[in-house]
């Protein structure tokens, strides 16, 4: 029922991972792009792998026109307690904050169109 929500193909294998995990989990980055399909060496340093595939997970990011332009967002906190994180883009920061039993605030630049 939660997976049919979201959009992405690494929201869909990190939904699962996160619902099951105990507090406090860690795992080795290399491990988690391996259960995550994403091994390009793309995403070989934290950062990119963070700003491309976490962040827009978590945010349900969905690119709806070129350039950022008009794009869709389905924030999910998973299992997680809380989430606040930026998503650049060519006109400024995107800016998601998660956290339980409240709204997610999301600011953009004026050129960004968000569909909820």
């Amino acid at each position: 029922k939660n997976i049919i929500s979201l959009k992405s193909q690494y929201s869909i294998r990190l939904y699962p991972m996160l619902k099951d995990m105990p507090f406090g989990w860690t795992v080795e980055l290399t491990e988690l792009r391996k259960k995550l399909g994403a091994t390009s060496s793309t995403y070989n340093e934290f950062k990119r792998f963070n700003d491309l595939i976490l962040k827009k997970a978590i945010a349900g990011f969905e690119m709806l026109e070129p350039c950022y332009k008009k794009i869709k967002l389905s924030p999910s906190l998973y299992d997680l307690d809380f989430a606040d994180f930026d998503i650049s883009t060519p006109y400024g920061n995107i800016n998601i904050k998660l956290s339980r039993n409240t709204s997610p605030q999301i600011t953009a630049p004026e050129q960004i169109q968000i569909i909820k």
